[in-house]
This record gives C-alpha cells, sequence and structure tokens, in this order.
C-alpha cells in the first residue's frame, strides 16, 4: 500500500486512541469528549476531539456544547482537536477571533532513509508497556528531570498500560538518557512520545531511538509508522529521519481568564 493513500481519519485515529480511555469518553453528534477525573492538570487528559461540524451554522450549537461539557468540571480551560479539513476551514478562524490558540500539527509518515546519524555508544533497551508498575517506575524516574517526573510519570504510565506497544530506553555509560516508545492502532505504528533528557541533548540520542523503532520488526510489518509533530517543533529533525509530510490535524486551546 501506497502511504499516500493512507486517509488522515486513520493517523488522526492514533492520537486520539492515545487520549481516549474509553472508560471516560461521551459521544456526540459533533465528536467526543474525553476527561479523565484522575488528571484534571492534563489538558490532553480533557478535552472535545475529532470535531466534525456539517457547516459554518453549527459551530454556534458546537461551542454551546463543548461550554456545556467542560462548565461542571470548573477547569480553567477548554481544548478541542479537529484534523477533518472543512470543519477545520470553517472552525480555526472563528476560535481565533474568540482568543483560542491554535496550533497546526503535522501528522508525518515514515517514508525514506534516515539521514541522521546515530550514535553508536547509545545502548537500547525495550520492556513490555505491560510490564511497568506505578509503584516502580525504575528508569522512568531516572530520564525525566526531576521537575517533569510527577507530571509525566502517572499518566503515562496509566495510558501506556492501556495502549499496549513497548517502551524505549537509551541508555550512555548505563545511564539511561532518553525514553521513546510505540504502540500499533489498526494497522499504524505510532510513536509515543520522544524524551530526552536535557542535561544529555544534542547527542544524537532521540535519532538513535527513533531509527531503533524504524527497524523494529512489529513496526516494519504495519501498514505505516506515524510522528505528530507541532508546527513550533522539531519537523527539520523528522525529515531527515526520513518522515514526510501527510496530513494536518489542529490543537486549539483556550485559557479562561481568573476571576480576580
Amino acid at each position: 500500500m501506497s502511504t499516500a493513500s493512507i486517509h488522515p481519519d486513520r493517523l488522526a485515529e492514533t492520537e486520539y486512541w492515545a487520549i481516549a480511555d474509553p472508560q471516560a469518553v461521551k459521544h456526540y453528534p459533533f465528536g467526543r469528549f474525553h476527561s479523565h477525573a484522575d488528571f484534571p492538570d492534563r489538558q490532553d487528559a480533557n478535552q472535545f476531539f475529532d470535531v466534525r461540524l456539517q457547516g459554518a451554522e453549527a459551530i454556534k450549537d458546537f461551542l454551546t456544547l463543548l461550554e456545556a461539557c467542560y462548565q461542571p468540571l470548573n477547569y480553567n480551560y477548554r481544548r478541542l482537536s479537529v484534523h477533518e479539513p472543512l470543519t477545520a476551514e470553517l472552525l480555526i478562524p472563528v476560535l481565533k477571533t474568540q482568543g483560542w490558540e491554535c496550533n497546526k500539527i503535522f501528522m508525518m509518515l515514515h517514508t525514506a532513509k534516515a539521514m541522521r546519524p546515530i550514535n553508536p555508544d547509545v545502548r537500547i533497551e525495550s520492556i513490555d508497556f505491560a510490564k511497568q508498575t506505578l509503584e516502580d517506575p525504575g528508569d522512568f524516574r531516572k530520564v525525566y528531570a526531576d521537575d517533569d517526573f510527577e507530571f509525566y510519570r502517572l499518566y503515562d504510565l496509566h495510558v501506556d498500560k492501556r495502549l499496549g506497544g513497548k517502551r524505549i530506553f537509551a541508555y550512555l555509560d548505563d545511564v539511561p538518557v532518553g525514553m521513546t516508545g510505540f504502540f500499533v492502532k489498526d494497522g499504524i505504528a505510532r510513536y509515543r512520545g520522544v524524551y530526552v533528557h536535557p542535561k544529555h541533548r544534542q547527542l544524537h540520542i532521540a535519532s538513535t531511538m527513533i531509527q531503533y523503532i524504524q527497524e523494529a520488526l512489529e513496526v516494519k510489518a504495519q501498514e505505516a509508522l506515524t510522528i505528530h509533530v507541532g508546527e513550533d517543533g522539531p519537523v527539520k529533525l523528522y525529515e531527515a529521519l526520513g518522515f514526510s509530510h501527510h496530513s494536518v490535524a489542529w490543537d486549539c486551546l483556550k485559557k479562561l481568564k481568573s476571576e480576580s
């Protein structure tokens, strides 16, 4: 199958699947609202996603529904994602006039040989997501900078267990310095975030981990490998690693003014 023939819905669904715990999703005519009560501080765990409008006249009704979904939660933000082109064309300009921050997300596919070097001193190990535990996160704890750890650990490990797939650790001199992972959704392999400890960046650690996954037999058995990156993210890095632009999604956030 040519990667060009892969419908954008399939790539977007890897994002929605990574977010959407089936136990915390409500379905509406305009899309799906996901709200995980255990993670109120995680905007990506509480958002309306896969927004779909039939026409401009539906915008007001959708925004009313969005507010109704959020209001009982008492959160100081609203977040949504959209990838359907007509909906984005109709909705994004309206959101921007209302103070929303709307960021373009490139859904990319691995289509060419990587042009970036790997670091031969990096040792890679992988573990099944299912074998990670909240009580003993092991090297997960060492990779993240201290200030980031608690924020990411509980949610990431919670999601990983549901998604399946593998967690990849990178080591330099037996010190864990990087981490990524992948899962598979309906024949599409998808990266589960790429992170390198701030003290060890610019050493081709991310490139080494990404190329390791590209060559994994489980990944190569799928129809495609995708990675999603914001327009202000390391797009050039992923291009150099053999990824090409396939389609676009939007991530939109509005922070509410706090009451004085």
